[in-house]
């Protein structure tokens, strides 16, 4: 390995190892007021949110889509000030690699789930078989053509209990979609070492357990709240 290369992986650190600028610009803490302002909004909405239909659910994940898209730049500018990486360089490519790629795929990912259950009626999964112990075991990696090859030879199954029979399977995945319901709402406390985590965890809660959330910003990347 030449001295340049050497030099250029010593700068690829943990996050946790980045020092904060004193340049970030970090939101004041929200007052009691808005607080219980917030949780009443989001409460009166929890039962909205629960009876929307499968299309305006598709619409308003394209929305997100297309809004994270349009927020990309300035969060990744954001998080390189506050870790005083420098623009264009190997570091930026970090930040936009484990910053928010994951966000982005699951929006993708759950877009295509609700498409599907608008379609047919439930998720498509991957081949069903039986372990050694008699226990069914499904595959869900890979679940299409570009994540073969992006990691090939790579593949991940869900074990279930004994107990779980093809026919719970077919049922009871999606669950949400095939019931009513009165609607909840979730605090979510953010992660703070990497900015895609809470955004994920938001959309994990709204989409597959149909909650509203309230997000609590890390204080690490506080800064990415706006």
């Amino acid at each position: 390995m030449n001295t340049t290369n050497s030099q250029e992986l010593k700068q690829f650190r943990e996050f946790s190892s980045y020092s904060t600028s004193s340049k970030t610009n970090i939101p004041p803490a929200s007052s009691q007021a808005k607080l219980d302002e917030t949780v009443i909004n989001v409460r009166e909405a929890a039962w909205k949110f629960a009876a929307l239909s499968i299309e305006k659910r598709i619409a308003l994940l394209e929305s997100m889509q297309q809004g994270i898209m349009k927020q990309l730049g300035g969060m990744i500018d954001a998080g390189c000030k506050a870790k005083n990486i420098e623009l264009g360089t190997n570091l930026e490519a970090e930040e936009w690699a484990a910053g928010y790629w994951g966000a982005v795929r699951q929006l993708r990912l759950i877009r295509e789930s609700l498409q599907s259950i608008y379609k047919s009626g439930n998720t498509p999964i991957g081949k069903v078989k039986r372990t050694i112990a008699g226990n069914l075991a499904v595959q869900v990696y890979p679940n299409n053509a570009i994540d073969g090859m992006l990691f090939k030879d790579v593949t991940v199954d869900v074990y279930m209990q004994p107990h779980i029979t093809e026919k719970n399977i077919e049922s009871d995945r999606a669950s949400f979609y095939k019931k009513s319901h009165q609607g909840k709402v979730v605090f979510v406390l953010g992660a703070g070492n990497l900015p895609s985590i809470s955004i994920m965890d938001v959309l994990t809660k709204m989409f597959n357990e149909g909650k509203v959330c309230i997000l609590k910003m890390n204080p690490v990347n506080a800064y990415l709240g706006p």
